[in-house]
């Protein structure tokens, strides 16, 4: 809002500040003014010097909670190259080719900013000045962009063809090739590269043919080739010892080839030769990327965080957003949560100090990484905002799979009714035929949670939704489950007769799945719970024989897949239902089995008891009922 002389618009904190800051030291020395004392401009400059007290108190959960957590490590730095005063154009152009070679960017601006400043504005020999075209792309960074690394390779290639100067043209034109490969054009750049290491195949210069394989083993990558990358990579390794930079670039590459083709004890035995060999360079950016390659390829999840450590250490600034976010990963895979939380704050906080995109990804990871670690309210926050986020990148098959989380993070925190009205709008989002099997699973969640919120009616339209979409998705398994807890959820709202109905749709289902030969043990599963909850149907129909009826063998069934709770739960119920139809003698020899085999102290313990008691009391053995009640803890009034 608009203050004084300042307009109404967008201002920075710092600048607000500085604002506040001369507001207050100005009424201060008014007051001091009619006062004749300094006592207001003296207090107001001890409470503006004063710092914080207490804990810091973070403004959003996503980001950093410490303004000044620990400081990020300094890239490994390289000693400059000293650039001569004396020297000629051309060894101005070594000295910068050289530090290329060695990843030493200082160094090769400084030997190019040398050159141009000494020699830039002369006539030089047409070969020298092909040398400082190809060194162009040298300069060149990410920012620039591969159409200016494309034109730059063009200018070089097209000079050293002029000259000529095969060596150098196809030094280019390998170098063109791979990039041609990466920004898509591959059938003139994979033809350009492997021309290049054609005719390199044939040079007396091991360095230079393991630089044209390594070229084209890059080319082939960008591609997606991968065993031909990994067989020109095999034949750049051989030779590329003679230089311990090229060989520490090629060990990385052929790291990565292993590992898009799936070969972890290889790509493992790789990794770690590229870390060696990286370090022994002692070149940040390549540090980083073995490292972090070497955290992929081993299976120890302490580790696998102890390399991101390490890459850490090295990472150059650009670097280490891919760093914390992999690190982040690598603490939550080592149970490490409160750490990876601290981790993904920080990545977020990277992201969105400097601007690259991706923040609302990483809310959403960071939010389930606080939902892991038990911090249900910032896992609210964050995952609220990552779906704004998605949403305004129209990812939206990300934003409905965090709206699926957000909707279990509500459940977390009792909050029923925006949990429900997600899983609603999931619902209406995924209407699609491919997305059938998760509209379904959505429908069934919701009725899940209105069913233990004891709002059965709608809990069964919501489990009659589901079953519809799975018949569709072709999940007859699935279909079952959800009619069942629709027989199950009418049961419980008082509709008796609908759930007559539905039981009788259940029946067809569950005959159709166990009339095969070979029954799976799901099968086996959903068919018993399906008998038992038509048994409790029945029995509420006045029909608690008919509901016997279809108990038999069912614990048997469950105990031949280990379900033995269910099986437990299911003779309990045929416990009752003897109740019911008037057989206790029958029902006291079954239940006085069961709670022998429940755990004492356990509910179903406890259910089997009241029952055992109520029936020794219809029997006239009011002693051996109050006995039982006794031994389990029950008064004559629990029900």
């Amino acid at each position: 809002p608009p203050a004084g002389r300042r307009p109404a618009g967008g201002v920075s904190v710092a600048a607000l500040a500085a604002e506040l800051t001369d507001t207050a030291t100005a009424l201060a020395a008014r007051f001091d003014a009619r006062n004749g004392t300094t006592h207001q401009s003296e207090w107001i400059a001890r409470r503006l010097a004063a710092g914080p007290d207490g804990e810091h108190l973070p403004l959003s959960a996503s980001l950093r909670r410490r303004p000044a957590r620990r400081p990020e490590p300094p890239a490994t730095p390289v000693p400059a190259a000293t650039v001569p005063a004396g020297a000629t154009a051309d060894e101005l152009l070594d000295l910068a080719d050289n530090c290329w070679r060695t990843h030493d960017r200082a160094g090769l601006a400084a030997a190019l900013a040398a050159y141009d400043g000494r020699f830039g504005a002369t006539g030089q020999p047409p070969r020298t000045a092909a040398r400082r075209l190809e060194l162009r792309s040298a300069e060149l960074t990410d920012a620039d962009g591969p159409q200016a690394a494309q034109e730059a390779n063009r200018a070089a290639l097209a000079a050293y063809r002029e000259l000529p100067d095969p060596v150098r043209e196809q030094v280019v034109a390998g170098r063109l090739g791979a990039l041609l490969c990466l920004t898509g054009d591959g059938e003139e750049g994979l033809a350009l590269a492997q021309g290049s290491a054609d005719f390199f195949a044939g040079y007396d210069d091991a360095r230079e043919r393991a630089a044209a394989y390594d070229r084209l083993a890059l080319a082939l990558a960008h591609l997606q080739r991968w065993e031909e990358a990994l067989a020109a990579a095999d034949l750049a390794a051989a030779e590329a010892d003679v230089d311990p930079w090229l060989a520490a670039r090629v060990a990385l590459h052929r790291a990565h080839v292993l590992e898009e083709l799936e070969r972890p004890e290889e790509f493992r035995a790789a990794a770690e030769l590229a870390r060696r060999l990286t370090r022994e360079v002692g070149v940040g950016e390549l540090v980083t990327a073995a490292t972090l390659a070497y955290a992929r390829a081993t299976d120890d999840p302490a580790e696998r965080v102890a390399a991101c450590d390490e890459a850490l250490e090295t990472a150059p600034a650009q670097a280490r957003l891919p760093v914390r976010v992999f690190r982040a990963r690598a603490l939550l895979s080592a149970d490490r949560v409160a750490e990876a939380v601290e981790d993904f704050a920080e990545a977020v906080t990277l992201c969105v100090e400097q601007g690259a995109d991706g923040d609302a990804f990483l809310r959403w990871e960071l939010a389930n990484a606080y939902r892991a670690a038990g911090r249900p309210a910032e896992a609210a926050e964050v995952a609220e905002e990552a779906v704004l986020g998605l949403d305004r990148l129209g990812a939206q098959a990300e934003a409905d799979r965090c709206r699926h989380l957000l909707a279990g993070i509500y459940v977390d925190l009792g909050e029923l009714e925006p949990a429900l009205a997600l899983l609603d709008q999931l619902a209406r989002n995924l209407d699609g035929p491919d997305n059938l099997p998760h509209r379904a699973q959505v429908l069934e969640e919701a009725g899940g949670l209105l069913y233990d919120a004891d709002r059965d009616a709608l809990a069964a339209q919501r489990f009659a939704e589901a079953a519809t979409a799975y018949r569709l998705a072709g999940a007859p398994v699935d279909e079952l489950r959800a009619r069942r807890r629709e027989a199950d959820a009418l049961n419980w709202s008082g509709d008796v007769p609908a759930a007559v109905r539905a039981v009788e749709v259940v029946d067809g289902l569950a005959v159709a799945l166990t009339g095969r030969p070979e029954v799976p043990p799901v099968v086996t599963y959903e068919a018993a719970l399906a008998a038992e909850v038509g048994a409790r149907v029945l029995a509420a129909d006045d029909r608690p024989d008919e509901g016997l009826d279809r108990l038999v063998g069912v614990p048997a069934r469950l105990r031949s897949i280990e379900a033995f709770g269910e099986a437990a739960r299911v003779e309990l119920l045929g416990g009752e239902l003897l109740v019911r139809a008037g057989r206790p003698g029958e029902a006291e020899p079954l239940l006085r089995n069961v709670l022998g085999g429940l755990p004492p102290g356990s509910r179903p313990a406890s259910q089997a008891a009241w029952l055992l008691a109520r029936v020794l009391d219809e029997l006239g053995r009011p002693d051996e009922a109050a006995a039982v009640r006794a031994e389990h803890g029950l008064g004559d009034d629990d029900d």
